[in-house]
């Protein structure tokens, strides 16, 4: 009987084929190793509270002042909106945190109108899922559609997200066509705000 062959695989006499699944093994093992286990009942940092995004509505109401705008009206009590279930892809049938009827409402608004009686419109709508801190939408004018259609030109609209709430800016000109500049202003007033709030 021969003895077991005790000697360690020679790297350099290794043919390519070997070399590429070794390296492989390796990579699998040591990614495999220093990836962080994910538990479901971990709690995401970046989510802010039902109540923190009460607190937000409540004091963005008081505090935010948006250039040559005063506030003229947000939403008050309980404004509960009835959905199709099919609307929101099978997930609730009311906009709450629990899909039922509750006090747990999802969205409110705030109205600031300037001296030109432009309406801008400021929407908080809470999600159970973070988005982190960013810009995320801001529609382009470059299209045929925009600069063929004037009335397209008196609404502009964009949102931001913080952490799990999105803050949609909406303008709305009855009269002229909106100044990109006062659109400009006020996305910076909201963006400063949030990023001066403390939760």
């Amino acid at each position: 009987m021969s003895p077991l062959n005790t000697q360690k695989p020679n790297y350099k006499t290794m043919s390519k084929k070997k070399k590429v699944i070794l390296f492989l093994l390796t990579f699998l093992i040591l990614f495999g190793c220093s990836k962080q286990p994910s538990h479901p009942n971990e709690i995401d940092k970046s989510l802010i509270s039902y109540e923190q995004y009460r607190s937000l509505f409540k004091n963005m109401a008081i505090e935010l002042e948006l250039p040559s705008s005063k506030m003229i009206e947000k939403t008050d009590d309980i404004n509960l909106v009835a959905i199709d279930k099919e609307f929101s892809l099978g997930k609730r049938s009311v906009l709450t945190v629990d899909g039922e009827q509750s006090d747990t409402e999802t969205q409110e608004r705030i109205y600031y109108q300037d001296e030109n009686h432009i309406i801008t419109i400021i929407d908080l709508i809470y999600l159970n899922a973070s988005l982190g801190k960013d810009m995320i939408f801001w529609p382009t004018k470059q299209t045929d559609t925009y600069r063929e259609q004037n009335f397209l030109h008196k609404y502009d609209e964009c949102m931001i997200s913080y952490n799990n709430i999105i803050v949609k800016v909406t303008q709305v000109s009855p009269e002229g066509d909106l100044n990109f500049t006062n659109m400009q202003q006020t996305v910076q007033a909201v963006a400063s705000y949030l990023q001066t709030y403390k939760p």
